[in-house]
């Protein structure tokens, strides 16, 4: 079954002193389904790993598009 992301989970998988990144990232490595990023998420997690983790977090965030690690939506 494909998971459905949100901004909250992609941002924990991101920040590693976030509470919930670990269980972001069992999460997300664990979905065989493919991980769907609706298009209106993507602007919010760029906002918050610029403001928060600086550039390399979302440059990182970046390549997982382009290596389509996501499959973008649009709702």
């Amino acid at each position: 079954m494909a998971l459905l992301l949100d901004t909250g989970i992609l941002y924990a998988y991101y920040d590693r002193s976030d509470r919930w990144h670990v269980g972001a990232t069992e999460l997300i490595h664990s979905e065989l389904g493919g991980l769907l990023l609706p298009a209106p998420v993507v602007p919010e997690v760029d906002h918050l790993l610029g403001a928060r983790l600086g550039r390399e977090a979302r440059r990182l965030f970046y390549q997982g598009l382009s290596d389509a690690n996501y499959l973008l939506i649009e709702l």
